[in-house]
């Protein structure tokens, strides 16, 4: 049979030339994972939304590059998924993807092997791959570690590696490397380490921060160490001042420690910051209620975010009417600084919570508005109309 060459040719460079970027499947994330865990692969996941720019970007240069698609479409099973839109919103919520472009490396299981986030140029977005790899073969170091490795390289690459996907255990590896650290000059690297995971004089490394003050200092003017020492300092005060178990302030305590630092007024000011974040992480919802009454008051002089924060708190965990009412008056001052869906949506919700459907159906008919004028997901407050009605 004779073979015509010349179509041959176009076959082959059609199937090679139509794989113009990463190849990502088109299945469901379930579908995706089985995948992943019978082959054997780390799972390359682009978390985007549409109106990101950003992910726009990745999209049109990056992915298309020879070396990147080569790469990742050898080494993972791809998938594309916009987070607010069908099963991208569970995804969003199970992993906290909250900037776009987020890139999650998951195993066949969906745990997270590795993360990276924001608008990567070709190096980065191939060094970024490169790690995830290298931590999803079991070469992030946790084995090696566990058996008592102390060789420093290792150790310091082991806890750049694992910051920001398992920051506990990045923070042992960063304890062992300054017990086995033999005396030198510090490098940056070092620095930026041991300031990374420090947070109280509890620490282990709390040690190497004083007794190594002379070296850090050529790395460091004296009044940026003073300024860390004295926020270690107020970080130790708090720590002992919270109580856990009891999801508790000992706020006399805290004070008295705290004006030894600074003055009274500011220390005053700081445990109010320290009431709001403890027990919003300690889901004390009254003693969150308390604290951002007292704070905030009648919202002047705050930025709009920080309002909107505490207002949906409100909306979600309190039941207080007059409460309600004054996370009314927050929303409504951070709504007089830039009309938002989000705002609108929380307004409606508070009026809801409070009894006042008319207003309540107000404000999620314009969240719906603004989100589709902007190009955003309208879904949640278009739900919330729907229990409205």
């Amino acid at each position: 049979m004779k073979i015509n060459t010349a179509l041959l040719f176009l076959l082959v460079s059609a199937f090679v030339f139509a794989q113009e970027t990463i190849s990502f499947e088109k299945a469901t994330f379930n579908h995706i994972l089985s995948k992943a865990k019978k082959e054997n692969k780390i799972i390359f996941l682009d978390a985007y939304a549409e109106w990101c720019g950003p992910c726009k970007l990745m999209e049109k240069n990056i992915f298309p590059k020879d070396e990147v698609k080569q790469f990742y479409n050898a080494n993972f099973i791809n998938a594309r998924i916009d987070m607010e839109k069908g099963e991208g919103r569970d995804i969003q919520k199970k992993y906290g993807v909250y900037s776009y472009p987020t890139y999650l490396f998951l195993n066949g299981d969906g745990e997270v092997v590795y993360k990276g986030m924001g608008y990567l140029e070709a190096p980065d977005f191939l060094q970024l791959g490169s790690q995830a790899k290298m931590i999803g073969e079991g070469g992030g170091g946790k084995e090696r570690f566990e058996k008592g490795e102390t060789d420093p390289e290792f150790l310091l690459n082991t806890a750049k590696l694992n910051a920001n996907i398992d920051p506990e255990f990045a923070k042992k590896v960063s304890e062992r490397y300054f017990q086995v650290r033999k005396k030198k000059a510090f490098t940056q690297d070092e620095l930026a380490m041991l300031f990374y995971f420090l947070r109280s004089e509890n620490d282990p490394n709390y040690k190497v921060f004083v007794n190594e003050k002379p070296e850090i200092l050529n790395l460091l003017p004296e009044s940026s160490y003073n300024q860390f020492h004295t926020q270690i300092k107020l970080n130790t005060i708090a720590e002992n001042a919270v109580d856990k178990s009891k999801k508790t302030i000992n706020e006399a305590k805290f004070l008295d420690d705290a004006s030894k630092l600074m003055s009274v007024e500011d220390a005053e000011n700081y445990l109010k910051i320290l009431k709001l974040n403890a027990y919003r992480s300690l889901e004390n919802w009254s003693g969150y209620e308390k604290a951002a009454l007292e704070n905030y008051k009648n919202g002047d002089g705050f930025d709009a975010k920080e309002l909107m924060t505490a207002a949906f708190v409100f909306a979600e965990k309190i039941s207080n009417p007059t409460s309600l009412k004054q996370a009314v008056i927050w929303t409504e001052k951070a709504l007089q600084q830039g009309e938002t869906p989000d705002g609108n949506y929380i307004l409606a919700r508070l009026h809801l919570k409070s009894g006042n459907k008319e207003a309540a159906k107000k404000y999620a008919t314009q969240a719906v508005k603004l989100a589709k004028e902007k190009g955003m997901d309208a879904s949640v407050p278009e739900k919330l109309l729907l229990e409205i009605k």
